[in-house]
């Protein structure tokens, strides 16, 4: 029986950008699914069974920060990894990410070897 591959849930509202995030991460040997708004990303990873998030911070109906929030909170039963995407290029930005539960934050327009890499590492 071959391993199952690990499941990242890519939420993104940009059709190009999800687009583009699922070529790269199943050439790479990922599973992925998406979700466009936060409110749908919530859903999915308290259903279980993903292993790592790259999650937008500008999302409609529930941004990516309070996604985190969220997730963190004891009624989850499960806390995958989350690596918040952003435009915006600030440290400030960065250490909110980070204190709202996030793993990581890559900053967009992400280097896709970087993106890989960041991937790999919290999928280990």
């Amino acid at each position: 029986m071959q391993p199952s591959l690990p499941t990242v849930l890519v939420v993104e509202d940009d059709p190009v950008q999800s687009g583009l995030l699922r070529d790269v991460l199943e050439c790479d040997g990922y599973q992925v699914e998406s979700a466009t708004d936060g409110a749908a990303a919530l859903g999915r990873i308290q259903a279980g069974d993903i292993d790592l998030v790259l999650l937008d911070i500008s999302l409609p109906k529930l941004d990516g920060l309070a996604v985190c929030q969220r997730v963190q909170t004891p009624e989850h039963a499960t806390h995958p990894p989350i690596i918040l995407l952003t435009a915006v290029a600030d440290d400030t930005l960065h250490q909110t990410g980070v204190a709202a539960g996030a793993s990581d934050c890559i900053t967009k327009p992400y280097d896709i070897d970087e993106l890989l890499a960041v991937v790999a590492r919290h999928c280990a």
